[in-house]
């Protein structure tokens, strides 16, 4: 979905996962502005690394974003 800088998907993804990494962050250190800092951190990450994220094969983004 990264591909050819594609910032609609990329917004896909953000939509589709914020929550779920928000909540994830939540759960792992317990104080929520410290989870959606990191959340966002993450997705800032994604974004400027997608160009060296997308070349791996064989790997879904979920499995990519979460270690599935």
């Amino acid at each position: 979905m990264l591909k050819n800088d594609n910032a609609p998907a990329f917004k896909e993804l953000y939509v589709r996962y914020w929550y779920y990494t928000y909540r994830l962050a939540i759960k792992k250190i317990g104080r929520t502005d410290v989870a959606q800092e990191m959340a966002q951190q993450l997705f800032k990450t994604l974004w400027y690394k997608r160009d060296r994220l997308c070349n791996r094969r064989h790997h879904s983004e979920e499995s990519g974003i979460f270690g599935k």
